[in-house]
């Protein structure tokens, strides 16, 4: 019994479905990213806009809309540093959930943005899903649970 708890416990994170999280992120890969915050579903309220320029130190404040029709998000990661950084080093990272459909262009005006406040190197990333802010994930098959099941009764 304890076999099978131990089985089950280590596949957990990797088959549960994960929702985006805001992270202080560098790209789309789950490495690349540090300080894992609360989980926010992707919603049309935490969309990201061109006016949603976050410092490192600060939050946005997301309005409340309920979804109208079913979209398919991505997640959305920008990470912009000052040209100069003897007056000031601050980073700016963009990171949230935003309509596929609208990923590119969203992107282009989020870097336009960063460019004209002198943050010339701004990289966008579009992740597929929820790619950039969850664990890595595996399918788990059917194959699986009949192996588990078996172990427990060998060892049982």
């Amino acid at each position: 019994m304890i076999i099978l708890l131990f089985s089950v416990a280590a596949l957990m994170p990797h088959v549960i479905a994960q929702s985006c999280h805001y992270q202080r992120c560098i790209g789309c890969q789950p490495e690349q990213a540090a300080n894992v915050g609360t989980p926010t579903g992707c919603q049309e309220g935490n969309w990201v806009s061109p006016a949603w320029i976050v410092s490192e130190a600060q939050l946005p404040p997301f309005p409340a809309y309920p979804p109208t029709i079913p979209i398919e998000y991505s997640c959305l990661q920008m990470v912009a540093t000052p040209d100069d950084t003897t007056i000031a080093n601050t980073v700016d990272r963009i990171r949230g959930c935003i309509p596929r459909p609208l990923a590119d262009s969203v992107c282009q005006n989020l870097v336009a943005v960063q460019r004209a406040r002198a943050h010339s190197n701004a990289r966008c990333y579009i992740c597929n899903g929820d790619n950039c802010n969850s664990v890595s994930r595996i399918a788990a098959p059917l194959h699986i649970a009949i192996f588990l099941t078996l172990l427990y009764v060998i060892f049982s």
